[in-house]
């Protein structure tokens, strides 16, 4: 039997958070989320022990640059960033910065799923 892979979705809009935990659990995945930084994060990881991590660089207390250090030094898992269009340098900042794997929003759901299925394997 195949292992149900476990994402943690940390963002702050609770519209795309929603958005994402359905289309991921309807596609096999187990979601959890984490809203903001300091209340959240570090008990989800804790608690979850994820296969990847989603981080919309958008909440409270984070930044995305900081988000996949601060990150790494708690959880080995995959960080994927969703980056705003208009984010410009930012986006070879955390691609230095031990973030390899970027998406640029607004995405398509498939486009998720596909860059997903790539880091996973």
């Amino acid at each position: 039997m195949k292992k149900e892979k476990k994402i943690l979705v940390i963002t702050a809009d609770a519209i795309l958070q929603s958005r994402l935990t359905r289309s991921l659990e309807c596609r096999g995945f187990r979601v959890s989320n984490a809203r903001s930084y300091e209340d959240e994060l570090w008990e989800a990881i804790e608690d979850v022990a994820p296969d990847l991590i989603i981080v919309d660089p958008v909440v409270p207390g984070l930044q995305g640059v900081v988000s996949s250090v601060s990150i790494r030094r708690w959880c080995q898992a995959p960080i994927l960033i969703l980056s705003a269009a208009d984010a410009g340098d930012n986006k070879v900042r955390q691609l230095d910065l031990h973030s390899p794997d970027l998406l640029t929003k607004p995405f398509d759901i498939d486009e998720l799923i596909s860059k997903l299925g790539l880091i996973l394997s």
